[in-house]
């Protein structure tokens, strides 16, 4: 189990300020990890490093040691309270009280803990190769889809509402191209390459053969997930994005009240995704554990799991770079709307 690499144990901390003068406290906590792998740190380590700069002294509120992963304990804490989320680890704390902060985190180390043994057990199947049997369905199957089903459900409905949030934020911006100060960007990628690795292999199958590397394919897919959502509104403002103007300059747009409460909406809905993530992967490694090392469960799921080849332009170092760069295909420059998970202006 050591070698698993789901084994990353650790510690989150809660770190806060106090003044020694007198002087009102920011209303701050900073919520990080150490990994138990960073062989001689510790919390107070970190607190140590983030004291430089700051002239009142650090102290660790609280400390949550956790046998599942640190790194996705801290993830999944960030995400359901990014509400409170002023900027990178720093949080505001609803009514200066750090205890509903600890709650929460307790109650989501107490999942993924209990989560821990299922995990491990995946990762043994998951290098496995499914056989060609497809087992017949029970009673505790069809209990966990159904359940599973309604909780995507649940999750599509949540992302519908945050792609109106987003497609009425870009309205507000009055541009195709502008961007609302503190509450969305743009992020543009310039022109690159990629290597076209499917050609390469039909058109090269020796060197291909030769020069692959084997790896391990695993395709999980859940039956029966075609959940009818209205998506008209999402149509309509799609519609409405199409007409506004363009041009070549980014120009920053002031925050509105509108836009303030618009981004308070979508971080809600962020946190509330949190649970749902976590009780759909839940339920799907229940399944994965049921499927075992067939290939599915009738109308329920499939799990294909098989060594595979692939290649990469890495992998071609020592061939002829005319014959490599033959197979580099031109990826024209993107832009990627992205709508900021914390909010970084008065929002009490």
């Amino acid at each position: 189990m050591t070698s698993s690499k789901l084994n990353n144990p650790g510690i989150i901390y809660f770190v806060q300020e106090k003044d020694l003068l007198g002087y009102s406290t920011p209303n701050y906590v900073k919520i990080g990890l150490v990994k138990d792998n960073e062989i001689g740190r510790s919390g107070e380590d970190r607190k140590d490093e983030h004291q430089t700069g700051n002239p009142r002294p650090l102290y660790i509120a609280h400390s949550i040691i956790t046998k599942a992963s640190v790194s996705k304990l801290e993830s999944l804490i960030h995400q359901k309270l990014s509400l409170h989320r002023h900027r990178g680890e720093w949080f505001v704390k609803p009514n200066g009280a750090i205890d509903p902060f600890i709650k929460e985190a307790n109650l989501i180390n107490e999942q993924l803990q209990d989560q821990l043994k299922n995990d491990l057990k995946i990762e043994e199947l998951n290098s496995q190769i499914s056989s060609d049997v497809i087992k017949k369905p029970c009673s505790e199957t069809q209990d966990i889809h159904n359940e599973l089903i309604r909780v995507i459900k649940d999750k599509k409905e949540i992302e519908i509402q945050k792609k109106i949030i987003e497609l009425k934020l870009r309205l507000l911006s009055g541009s195709s191209n502008n961007y609302i100060r503190g509450v969305f960007e743009w992020l543009f990628k310039k022109e690159s390459q990629r290597f076209d690795a499917r050609n390469f292999e039909k058109e090269n199958p020796q060197l291909f053969y030769k020069y692959s590397k084997e790896s391990q394919s695993s395709i999980f897919r859940i039956q029966k997930t075609n959940t009818q959502i209205n998506k008209d509104l999402i149509r309509e403002l799609q519609n409405k994005v199409s007409l506004l103007s363009s041009s070549e300059n980014v120009e920053e747009v002031e925050r509105s009240s509108q836009a303030e409460d618009l981004h308070r909406e979508w971080l809600t809905l962020i946190s509330q995704q949190q649970p749902l993530d976590l009780k759909k992967e839940n339920l799907t490694n229940k399944l994965k554990i049921l499927c075992d090392n067939n290939l599915g469960i009738q109308n329920i799921c499939s799990w294909k799991r098989e060594p595979i080849k692939r290649i990469k332009k890495s992998d071609l170092l020592d061939l002829d770079k005319d014959l490599v760069n033959k197979y580099l295909i031109k990826v024209n420059p993107t832009s990627t709307f992205v709508l900021k998970n914390f909010r970084a202006y008065k929002f009490y």
